[in-house]
């Protein structure tokens, strides 16, 4: 019942890549508009489900999110979705501060050519695949996910939220810190 919206086929919603359509125009690319209707909030979580990680052409099973400002007609901005953003959205600005460096990247498309970073690029896949194989393995152990209306669709959110747990405390990933993530997803 929430306001969703299908991607085009370069991952853009709202309008065009290039800007110069607007999706919410016209009945014909309706279906790639996002617009809350009635009383528009100051901030929302947006998530994707389904498609293609455009980085690595991987069909993408999972959920990512990333809070954004609607505007004031209620059409939701475009905005870079990925697994840095997610973790953002579970632990807020100290979490990403242990992250990245500089958390402004996430407002760059930090995967295009004029604004690649190559730390945010490095992290947010890391994440990504971790995120990934840990998903697979839990989905495979418990069929909760997907089929209780309780429950999500997948454990990604559960995932992301012990990631900014423990990055909250602590600037490196490593092999302690995945194990602890891994055992706290599988403990929920």
């Amino acid at each position: 019942g929430e306001p969703s919206a299908t991607t085009d086929s370069e991952g853009f919603f709202t309008t065009s890549s290039d800007g110069t359509t607007n999706y919410c125009e016209s009945a014909a690319t309706e279906k790639y508009c996002l617009q809350l209707k009635g009383d528009v909030p100051d901030e929302v979580v947006l998530r994707t489900y389904g498609g293609f990680d455009i980085f690595t052409g991987e069909p993408f099973i999972g959920e990512l999110s990333a809070r954004v400002s609607p505007e004031v007609d209620g059409k939701i901005p475009d905005q870079m979705i990925t697994p840095l953003s997610s973790v953002m959205v579970e632990g807020g600005s100290a979490t990403l501060g242990n992250l990245i460096s500089d958390p402004s990247l996430l407002d760059d498309d930090f995967l295009s050519g004029s604004d690649f970073n190559s730390e945010a690029a490095n992290k947010a896949y890391l994440l990504h695949k971790i995120a990934v194989i840990f998903a697979d393995v839990f989905e495979e152990k418990y069929d909760v996910f997907g089929e209780e209306s309780f429950f999500p669709d997948s454990s990604s959110t559960f995932i992301y939220e012990q990631f900014a747990d423990q990055l909250a405390g602590s600037s490196a990933i490593d092999s302690t810190m995945i194990a602890s993530v891994f055992d706290a997803v599988n403990q929920q």
